[in-house]
């Protein structure tokens, strides 16, 4: 009997530090969204919004929607499921049928997926506001994952680099079409031929193809 007491007193003690522990991780986790409100952008061509009220939403870039082309569906994690930094998180489906897997910007549970969705596979972005993305996450190990995507002038020079990648694969005057005036020309994948698409895929979403996975 004596036994079966000191055995539970210390399971007792180690369940009470091990919530103190958890307590004092999603603190730090809090702070740190918190600290880092503002857009973030995965080399993969996905971003992270960190809303200054701690919301933590993700999407797909400009790019990479206009890029898979005219979309016919976007193939979804299940909520709840828990996703790693770079892991195939959703898929873009074009009425063409081609598909573009992308990967997650940053570690999180899937809380909520855009209600737009259910109405348009590509909700628009209203001016000063997000409202483009895709899935609502609640985020684990933030600061290390931020360490990992682009912000501010050095999104902006990956951005530009993207757009010079695809301009020098394009011939001309479709060049010219697609990247018109700084802007991506919405569905423009579908005006490429199926070699120059899937080449300029596997330059640009090298972690593209996997399986999509929720543990």
């Amino acid at each position: 009997m004596v036994i079966v007491l000191v055995v539970l007193t210390v399971a007792a003690f180690m369940l009470a530090d091990w919530y103190l522990i958890r307590r004092r991780q999603n603190a730090a986790e809090s702070a740190a969204v918190a600290a880092a409100a503002g857009l973030f952008l995965h080399p993969g061509h996905t971003w992270v919004h960190i809303g200054a009220d701690g919301r933590v939403l993700v999407g797909a870039s400009d790019f990479a929607a206009s890029f898979a082309g005219a979309l016919a569906t976007i193939e979804l994690p299940q909520l709840g499921a828990r996703l790693r930094q770079g892991q195939p998180a959703w898929t873009l489906v074009s009425a063409g049928k081609r598909r573009l897997t992308q990967v997650m910007p940053v570690e999180g549970e899937v809380v909520e997926v855009n209600p737009a969705l259910r109405g348009s596979p590509a909700p628009a972005r209203q001016e000063g506001s997000r409202t483009d993305w895709i899935l609502r996450v609640r985020p684990r190990h933030v600061r290390e994952n931020l360490l990992n995507l682009l912000h501010g002038e050095a999104a902006d020079l990956w951005v530009e680099a993207t757009r010079s990648c695809v301009n020098a694969r394009l011939r001309p005057a479709l060049g010219r079409l697609a990247n018109d005036g700084g802007q991506w020309l919405p569905g423009f994948g579908d005006l490429l031929e199926d070699s120059v698409w899937q080449a300029l895929r596997r330059e640009l979403f090298p972690a593209d193809g996997g399986p999509m996975r929720g543990a």
